[in-house]
């Protein structure tokens, strides 16, 4: 009996700090030392009980939030900086890591995709290049032009659900909460939420993206705005990550691709990280866009900001204590920290700065490489804005480099090529292989 009436004790106290660890998560701005402080107290107390009772599953659980708790107890304040003051913990750093998802959900994540995986039957589409319409568009998809929107998603290998795993189901179209915040998540189970979905459009480009990553080709993602390259660029993150657990899973990629070998061999896309660059001005919209496109829980979202200085312990600080596999991480920096890296990381052959850049010919500096961008290989780097590199610049050398670094680059504009030719080999046309 009292063994019993403990483990309903433990039960009750267990869905007691989940509730607490989300309102915590939901509501960043109220989160103090006191605060976090307490709820570590109470976390240790809960701990004691699973040890008591041996229950291993919770007892790990709380062995991660007790070390997520102390290391968030550890980075409130940063230290001091010269003039012996301590330093907060900058705002967006404290949000991401409230909001990394926890070791359930990361568990959850996987469950749902593997079900995904194990119920989805690919089916090899042919494609019937001989009845193409001839035309005189040229998006770069004339191939996909005949498909329907069915097909497309039997492509992808998702026909019976026709969504990417990890993809928003619904959308509040008045934006009234983050869609992570118990508020918004409460919208959208109720009734005023709306069906999101891809469009044709954004399905055929999803294709194309693969298409290019596993061809070893970069693509030059251009439209209108509005259009939607943002929830494109998202969907492709998403559907790599399911790729690669597809192919661990089967031996090959799904649906058109089964019988494509990526980059000539039998090996899987590599679990890496996502990063994607944005102007500074861009980078809360681009945490709203991705919160509103991917379900909660489903990837860490992790804000790069600043110069190299203000961030040098930012991988074993922040990147570290994402629970999820590395490719359901996804890196926001902005152009100025990359750029900031890239000057740290490289440094010009030539003192004759535009003909060096023109060429690539850049040297590793060595010493700061690991603290920088530059230090990691990423799955997918996407480039918002991107125009910006059509001038030999110093952000032209930093995406430069970070292309190298990476298995396949998304380049995004709005902003029409008014200017000379030459400039599509800035956007990676011949060196990032085009």
């Amino acid at each position: 009996m009292v063994v019993s009436r403990q483990k309903a004790q433990l039960a009750s106290k267990l869905d007691a700090v989940h509730t607490r660890w989300f309102e915590l998560s939901a509501n960043e701005e109220n989160v103090t030392v006191f605060r976090l402080t307490q709820f570590f107290q109470t976390v240790t107390r809960v701990l004691e009980l699973t040890e008591a009772l041996s229950d291993k599953t919770a007892e790990a659980e709380m062995n991660v939030l007790k070390s997520d708790l102390q290391s968030m107890l550890n980075l409130i304040s940063s230290g001091p900086d010269s003039s012996g003051e301590t330093k907060p913990l900058p705002k967006s750093i404290r949000t991401a890591l409230l909001k990394l998802a926890s070791q359930p959900q990361v568990e959850s994540v996987r469950a749902q995709i593997m079900a995904i995986i194990n119920e989805e039957q690919p089916e090899v589409v042919a494609l019937d290049f001989e009845s193409l319409p001839e035309g005189t568009w040229k998006e770069g998809t004339e191939e996909y032009a005949t498909l329907t929107l069915d097909k497309a998603w039997e492509h992808l290998g998702l026909g019976s659900i026709k969504r990417i795993p990890g993809f928003a189901e619904k959308l509040d179209l008045n934006d009234t909460y983050d869609p992570w915040s118990i508020e918004g998540l409460e919208v959208l189970r109720s009734e005023e939420a709306v069906p999101l979905e891809l469009k044709w459009h954004q399905v055929i480009g999803v294709i194309k993206l693969v298409d290019n990553l596993l061809a070893g080709k970069p693509v030059l993602l251009m439209d209108e705005v509005g259009i939607g390259k943002t929830m494109q660029a998202v969907a492709f993150c998403l559907y790599y990550d399911y790729m690669r657990q597809y192919f661990d899973e089967h031996g090959h990629f799904p649906g058109k691709w089964r019988d494509v070998k990526y980059k000539g061999g039998e090996s899987n896309l590599p679990d890496l990280p996502m990063v994607i660059c944005m102007p500074a001005a861009l980078h809360p919209q681009w945490q709203t866009e991705i919160r509103r496109y991917v379900q909660q829980g489903w990837v860490d979202l992790l804000p790069y900001t600043g110069t190299h200085k203000s961030r040098s312990k930012w991988w074993d600080d922040v990147y570290a204590k994402s629970h999820h596999s590395p490719s359901r991480r996804i890196i926001l920096a902005t152009h100025t920290a990359m750029s900031s890296d890239s000057e740290v990381a490289f440094r010009l052959a030539d003192k004759k700065m535009r003909d060096a850049r023109k060429h690539g010919d850049v040297r590793e500096k060595g010493r700061y490489r690991a603290s920088t961008l530059y230090g990691h290989k990423f799955g997918v780097f996407a480039l918002d804005e991107s125009h910006v590199v059509r001038t030999l610049n110093t952000i032209y050398t930093a995406a430069r480099q970070l292309r190298i670094q990476s298995e396949t680059m998304v380049a995004l504009t709005a902003t029409p090529v008014m200017t000379k030719a030459t400039v599509s080999r800035h956007f990676g046309f011949r060196y990032l292989n085009d």
